[in-house]
């Protein structure tokens, strides 16, 4: 799972509709765009809506840059607004990768008394690497702030990972960490 997804601020996947396209045809610029329902696989419980952009290119064949938003409503006024940024290496023997958002979430005037404004941040970096003929070393890393705007209270996450990628056959993995 990506750092969003595993501390459950976005979803994988959602309902919606959406387009993405290529800007050069070898398709090393490109973008998405969508419109969900903000609940995953979920079913939708109100009639707001989530907008989705992302725009991504590849300065060598190898490598990927991707930047992501997001934003969305809630019932109670409360709103969030997600960046996300993604640089990405990978050749067969290594792949390597880091990425981090930030994430402002501004708490509604229709409460009567509105809890205060948080601003939530992580970062996660990643790589795998052939040690020998179907197995890989796996190493993960990641941060994350529940609200950086408080450093006194609140959640804050060192996450960390280990493993080895045993692949006996083409597309099964047996990876224990």
């Amino acid at each position: 799972k990506v750092i969003l997804d595993r501390n459950g601020l976005v979803a994988i996947d959602d309902m919606g509709a959406g387009i993405k396209g290529k800007f050069i045809s070898d398709g090393s610029i490109g973008y998405a765009l969508m419109v969900g329902n903000g609940e995953g696989v979920k079913l939708e419980n109100d009639k707001l809506k989530k907008i989705y952009g992302e725009f991504y290119f590849a300065p060598m064949k190898s490598s990927v840059v991707e930047l992501y938003a997001d934003y969305e409503n809630s019932p109670d006024a409360q709103s969030k607004l997600t960046g996300k940024a993604l640089l990405g290496y990978q050749v067969p023997s290594v792949s390597a990768g880091i990425e981090g958002f930030y994430r402002t979430v501004h708490n509604g005037v229709f409460n009567s008394v509105p809890p205060a404004d948080s601003n939530l941040v992580g970062g996660s970096a990643y790589t795998s690497f052939q040690i020998v003929e179907n197995i890989r070393g796996v190493l993960r890393g990641d941060y994350y702030d529940a609200n950086v705007s408080e450093r006194t209270v609140g959640v804050r996450e060192i996450f960390s990972v280990l493993g080895v990628d045993y692949s006996p056959v083409q597309d099964v993995h047996l990876i224990p960490n």
